[in-house]
């Protein structure tokens, strides 16, 4: 959650680049037979088109395209890993991406650090570490010119992807919107915990039951970072149908690596803020004993649970803004919670989005606004502040969806604007892509805790009446009167607010 944080029960471990012993038989875990050196991933923007880390990338995957797609250290067999098509066939080591669970940020980790050692291996260079698109940072929200360019020294590209058609053209992306990469960046690093029981308030997504091999976890609703901070920059890059915009072929696209990389940078960037945790090691074992398959660069399969995968990649890379080396910290102490929620409004009736904004009342329910507003103005000495969640509940995307929608809270007759803005709707995998269907829909929320405080204040500790904004804007490059000229709709249930409180055990 952001500022105003809610307590959820754990002990911290605050750890980015450090060490994290652990057990286990040569034969289960992939141990390097000497101390790596460790490497340097540096920012994408600082490097030409001669940089030696490009032209090794460049090179290695060239050699990995010529490979067939069963051989381990192929394009398509990395690419297959993260996602597969039906005419793919199968292989047991396909389709495993983590999406909508806690373990999205460290499996996302594993998959970068293994391919990071085939290219190593492939390029013939020994010092080769995985670029990062900061894309959240000024200016960057452009995909990088020497993966837009489909000719190079007058022969294809290797790192071009031709699905990728607005992107291709060098435009920045989401030029239309409110909303930025860099605003939902910080709506991410300002959530206060890993994982709680409320998607909009766990930077690192819900908990999920540890499954044992060959079985694969199950999929829940999506973190901040993932939604917030990731799936748009799926989306946007993907266009209409572009690889990028589908978990089945996403990691086939060259770019996707230095956008995972990005991910993983900023995952320690969000654990250099104070009361920042990954799960406690002694509560939370599940997460670090998921075990997880992958290849490494002798195409030998390898598999590896979270603690090893810290601990592996810890040792071999470094990002070139890293600040410090974090260590165990001190355990926080803290006392039992437990959350209660409540529905405190909703617009109705609501039945679907579409190719057109809107802007309707959020109307709060009567029996629960004097509990709602006594929240908001509770002294915060003994119990944590509380945490108010708008939701875009039961969500169905369609099965091609160019467009993304970005949400706002606003007293009534306020226009939508860069502080009523509460963040973005994108589709990226929200499709069945992972193996199952969501028939009720997918909720998208939003922690609108500042939001609402701020409008409460400006309105004399009273809060005003409020509305809800939606805006469409097209991934595939259409005006707005060109999108609302297209026949979409998106299906949803409602659009409720939710008060979450914390009561002392």
């Amino acid at each position: 959650m952001k500022s105003q944080s809610i307590r959820v029960i754990f002990t911290g471990l605050c750890l980015a680049v450090a060490s994290i012993s652990t057990s286990g038989s040569v034969a289960r875990h992939d141990r390097p037979k000497e101390a790596p050196k460790l490497g340097v991933r540096e920012d994408i923007a600082t490097m030409d088109a001669e940089h030696p880390t490009l032209v090794s990338y460049r090179k290695a995957v060239e050699a990995m395209k010529k490979l067939p797609a069963d051989n381990p250290l192929s394009w398509q067999f990395q690419a297959n890993m993260h996602g597969a098509l039906k005419k793919d066939g199968n292989h047991e080591g396909w389709r495993w991406c983590m999406h909508g669970n806690w373990w999205f940020l460290p499996w996302h980790r594993g998959y970068v650090y293994y391919f990071e050692k085939i290219v190593r291996k492939m390029s013939g260079n020994e010092e080769f570490r995985l670029p990062y698109w900061a894309w959240e940072k000024e200016g960057q929200n452009v995909l990088p010119v020497p993966f837009r360019e489909a000719k190079y020294k007058g022969k294809a590209n290797p790192l071009f992807d031709e699905t990728r058609v607005e992107a291709n053209k060098g435009g920045a992306l989401r030029p239309r919107g409110v909303g930025s990469f860099a605003r939902d960046w910080e709506a991410a690093r300002r959530t206060a915990r890993f994982t709680t029981p409320f998607h909009e308030l766990s930077f690192g997504g819900l908990r999920a039951s540890k499954a044992t091999l060959p079985k694969k976890p199950r999929s829940l609703e999506h973190g901040v970072m993932e939604s917030q901070a990731h799936d748009l920059l799926h989306d946007t890059v993907g266009g209409e149908k572009g690889n990028m915009g589908d978990t089945k072929r996403a990691a086939r696209d060259p770019i996707f690596w230095l956008h995972h990389a990005n991910v993983d940078r900023l995952w320690n960037r969000w654990l250099d803020g104070r009361g920042h945790h990954l799960p406690d090691p002694a509560t939370d074992k599940d997460w670090y004993d998921q075990e997880f398959p992958f290849y490494n660069e002798e195409g030998k399969k390898v598999v590896v649970s979270v603690r090893k995968i810290l601990d592996l990649a810890a040792r071999e890379y470094r990002y070139d803004d890293e600040r410090r080396i974090f260590g165990a910290a001190k355990p926080e102490k803290e006392k039992p919670m437990e959350q209660k929620v409540v529905s405190v409004g909703a617009v109705r009736p609501m039945l679907k989005l579409g190719t057109r904004p809107f802007t309707k009342g959020l109307v709060l329910a009567e029996e629960s606004r004097p509990r709602f507003m006594a929240a908001l103005k509770a002294d915060a000495t003994d119990v944590e502040p509380p945490a108010v969640l708008l939701r875009v509940e039961g969500i169905k995307p369609p099965k091609e969806a160019p467009l993304a929608f970005e949400v706002f809270l606003a007293k009534k007759g306020e226009k939508p604007s860069p502080r009523s803005y509460v963040g973005a709707i994108s589709f990226f995998g929200r499709r069945g892509d992972h193996g199952h269907e969501e028939k009720e829909g997918f909720t998208q929320g939003f922690d609108v805790t500042e939001v609402v405080q701020r409008l409460r204040t400006a309105n004399r500790g009273e809060l005003p009446e409020l509305e809800v904004s939606v805006i469409p804007h097209s991934t595939a490059g259409l005006t707005a009167a060109e999108l609302a000229k297209t026949e979409i709709e998106v299906p949803i249930s409602n659009i409720t607010l939710k008060l979450v409180t914390v009561d002392k055990k």
